[in-house]
């Protein structure tokens, strides 16, 4: 009876034991589908481009105003008398051209002098270094001299010891040493300072060549050119009369109107940079749906307060498109800044904070990568675009333009499709 019952109670149990066992494998695949129907439903989406490293020319949107241009002022820091008064109210001049000459003599005496003196120190200056090298060459012969009777001395010492070499040859080679010591120390020294003075004249030339340049600019500026094309409207000076850092004359520059705007104090420096090369920054107005061509001719030097900014000049590069305009009628402005080489467009979408952007993986997981922005501008659907510039090459990687909330690196993503 008892091996019966206890038969009967080992299929009990083996019987429930395998339900168990049936039921958790059930349940565990169950869970698993159901996981992994949770993540492909949780997975982010997000669109992403390939870029290509470019020379990208940022845009500068700024507002301004179109006005009636005022006449320009010639003046000068010279002194003298006009030699000669090339023209007269009502002259047209072309930019460039000579409008009056100041008598240059006494210009072209400095700039002689100051030529004569820089030549002098030159001279001196060349001297010197042949002088040190001739002072390095006997220097190196007395070392030889000195290494010698010291050589010597150290000879006749041990002789003098053992009785061959009387006291009296013994003193005077001792005094041969400390002379040619002494001529190793002296030669040293005057080595040394013809050293300094060839630094100290050097330091005098650059100086010198300063004044030589300015000297050489100031006997350029005695024929005053006219930094514009228009026309004379007030003569202030005659021939003969003297030059005093008055005013010379007025020109009032061609073209009806002229456009100026606030170009943010961030670029000054660049733009004013394009300018001293000569670089043209190009520009356009929208009016309605025309986009008026205009260039970048100045920068005031004046800084308007509480907008950090300085004032641009723009003229139109078609005069005949001034008169599509009023006297301070406000225009929008958008001015083409200098290329930015090896640089990237990428959406505004696809910058994070602290200049991040973010790049799928081969496993479709986020990697994140700084970047500088350069500025903005605008794609054929004149939707704003960011160029940046990276120290990691950006090319031919996914780059991911949906703004997602809150991105982490090692996010799983899932690549848009287009169907």
């Amino acid at each position: 009876m008892k091996q019966k019952a206890l038969r009967q109670q080992f299929v009990v149990v083996f019987i429930v034991g395998t339900i168990l066992v049936v039921s958790s494998i059930y349940l565990w695949r169950h869970q698993k589908q159901v996981s992994r129907s949770a993540v492909n439903e949780n997975t982010v989406v997000v669109a992403t481009k390939r870029l290509k490293a470019s020379a990208n020319t940022p845009e500068l949107s700024i507002y301004g105003y179109v006005m009636v241009p005022k006449s320009l002022e010639i003046t000068t820091d010279l002194l003298g008398q006009v030699d000669r008064m090339l023209v007269k109210p009502g002259d047209h001049i072309e930019s460039g051209q000579t409008i009056l000459k100041i008598d240059g003599d006494d210009y072209e005496r400095i700039l002689a002098e100051r030529v004569a003196e820089l030549d002098s120190l030159e001279a001196q200056i060349k001297g010197e270094r042949i002088v040190h090298e001739i002072s390095g060459q006997a220097l190196a012969q007395e070392k030889k001299l000195l290494a010698l009777s010291e050589k010597r001395l150290k000879r006749q010492q041990s002789l003098s010891e053992q009785g061959v070499v009387t006291a009296i040859i013994l003193e005077n080679s001792q005094r041969e040493v400390e002379q040619h010591r002494l001529q190793v120390t002296q030669r040293s020294a005057m080595l040394a300072e013809h050293a300094s003075n060839i630094e100290m004249l050097t330091a005098r030339k650059q100086s010198l060549m300063v004044q030589v340049e300015r000297a050489r600019a100031d006997l350029a500026d005695t024929t005053v050119v006219a930094p514009v094309t228009g026309t004379v409207s007030e003569v202030s000076i005659a021939e003969g009369s003297r030059v005093d850092g008055k005013e010379l004359l007025r020109i009032i520059p061609d073209g009806s109107y002229e456009v100026r705007g606030q170009v943010p104090m961030q670029y000054i420096d660049e733009v004013r940079a394009a300018i001293d090369n000569k670089k043209s920054l190009g520009a356009v107005v929208q009016l309605e749906d025309q986009s008026i061509d205009i260039k970048l001719d100045r920068i005031l030097p004046i800084v308007s307060e509480g907008q950090m900014g300085q004032q641009a000049v723009f003229l139109f590069k078609h005069q005949a498109d001034s008169a599509l305009f009023a006297h301070k009628m406000p225009v929008y402005i958008r001015l083409k800044l200098p290329e930015v080489d090896n640089s990237y467009l990428v959406d505004t979408t696809a910058l994070f904070p602290n200049d991040t952007i973010y790049v799928l993986d081969a496993q479709s997981k986020l990697r994140s990568i700084s970047v500088a922005k350069a500025g903005y501008t605008y794609d054929v659907d004149n939707q704003s675009m960011v160029i940046v510039k990276t120290d990691e090459s950006l090319d031919d990687l996914e780059v991911m333009i949906t703004h997602i909330p809150n991105p982490t690196v090692g996010l799983h993503v899932e690549k848009y499709q287009e169907s």
